[in-house]
């Protein structure tokens, strides 16, 4: 889907999927700039309106065809993919829970990285060691998927649920 903000320099346009798989369209947009999920447009009489219509309905659209209407729970559309699993999530990018997304074969929008790692730390008044807890949404070797700590957390990380982590004393 897709999400507007106006900010002092520019209006900027969030398109869940990111921008990757829209290189053509913005090719013929006009002046703009791009971040993971962003686009940030300076003046609207500067880019081409037909093509920002053409971004925008393009997410209504796939929604439409895989979901059947609007108004679908993010959780339902949303998955974190590790390989072949994937769980539902909450989050999406530039927020706490910073996801990016790519659009998947099952209609779904499939989270493929991001910056969420999370860490609780418990200071105890006595004085005695930090408690601390952690959850990332992939696993330690993000990069490796033949290794088991590949796609560990994520089933923790659907769920919201953390794992204690201590810290060395």
């Amino acid at each position: 889907m897709v999400g507007f903000s106006s900010r002092r320099a520019n209006m900027v346009v969030y398109v869940l999927a990111g921008y990757a798989c829209l290189q053509e369209k913005l090719a013929c947009l006009g002046r703009h700039k791009t971040g993971r999920s962003c686009l940030y447009l300076g003046s609207l009489d500067k880019i081409e309106l037909n093509v920002l219509g053409e971004i925008v309905t393009g997410g209504v659209a796939r929604m439409r065809k895989h979901f059947g209407n609007l108004d679908v729970p993010y959780a339902d559309f949303a998955c974190l993919r590790c390989g072949k699993a994937g769980f539902p999530v909450q989050g999406g990018p530039e927020t706490l829970r910073a996801l990016m997304y790519q659009p998947d074969e099952d209609g779904r929008y499939a989270g493929i990285g991001g910056d969420s790692f999370m860490l609780i730390v418990k200071w105890p008044k006595d004085g005695s060691a930090p408690q601390t807890q952690t959850i990332y949404p992939f696993g330690a070797a993000m990069s490796h998927p033949e290794v088991p700590h590949y796609s560990d957390q994520s089933e923790m990380f659907s769920k919201e649920e953390f794992k204690v982590s201590p810290l060395p004393v």
